[in-house]
């Protein structure tokens, strides 16, 4: 009876093992092939073995495009959604996953003059689906205004008008994602709490206010555009971030 059993289990399993082969192959290709960029993460959960790709797979781009001097205030990486690709993979008790793009599908943002000095006409309808690197500029908090740059202001915003603080820490993730934000985390893990800007929620899982860097012994309140302090809010929510550069 033991040996039917075995038996019957080892020809279920035998069409699995050529799908997991050609995972692999397929994997291995990708590697191989100078036309596409690629991360992988493994981790006890697909969620969070996604993130960590995704983030490898982010910087990647960044660095590529650093490297082949794609101009211009913006990046856009075309139908990011559609055109990157990931494989899971099961690794034991955990997972592994890959994530892949084709280095065709990053190119300078509509309307960027680049090196020949010809600007791309942006089409007037179209509203791509866009991966950002925002400008290399100083984020500078002024007391009591907005800030200069118009791109970091409208972050702020957009966090400004979450409808819950849990959705304006997903806001943080998605900012992270298109290079808006250079990194964010919980207070335990800020290492200069002076130089962050600190989004705030009330027990009702509101969004309160953004604060800005300290600077001359306060912050700019960008709810009020006033003064505050991180120090008055010492019983809220928070999640601190900085601003790319």
């Amino acid at each position: 009876m033991k040996k039917r059993i075995i038996l019957f289990l080892a020809l279920t399993l035998l069409p699995a093992l050529p799908s997991l082969g050609q995972t692999a192959r397929r994997i291995n290709e990708i590697k191989k092939n100078y036309n596409y960029l690629w991360s992988e993460a493994t981790m006890e959960t697909a969620a969070a073995a996604y993130q960590v790709a995704n983030e490898y797979l982010q910087q990647k781009v960044k660095e590529y495009a650093a490297e082949k001097k794609i101009d211009g205030d913006y990046l856009i990486i075309k139908n990011m959604s559609s055109k990157c690709d990931t494989i899971h993979q099961p690794r034991g008790d955990m997972v592994k996953v890959f994530m892949y793009i084709k280095k065709v599908d990053i190119a300078p943002a509509a309307g960027v003059v680049q090196n020949t000095g010809t600007a791309v006409p942006a089409a007037p309808t179209q509203v791509p689906v866009a991966t950002t690197v925002p400008a290399t500029v100083e984020p500078v908090a002024g007391h009591g205004r907005k800030l200069d740059v118009a791109w970091q202001q409208a972050v702020i915003d957009d966090l400004l008008s979450a409808p819950s603080f849990a959705e304006a820490r997903n806001k943080l993730t998605r900012m992270k994602s298109e290079f808006k934000i250079k990194k964010y985390g919980v207070p335990a893990a800020c290492s200069d709490a002076d130089a962050a800007f600190w989004l705030i929620g009330d027990s009702a899982g509101k969004v309160v206010t953004v604060l800005g860097p300290l600077q001359g012994g306060s912050r700019t309140d960008f709810r009020s555009l006033s003064t505050g302090m991180l120090t008055s809010y010492k019983n809220y929510d928070s999640m601190w971030f900085i601003l790319s550069k």
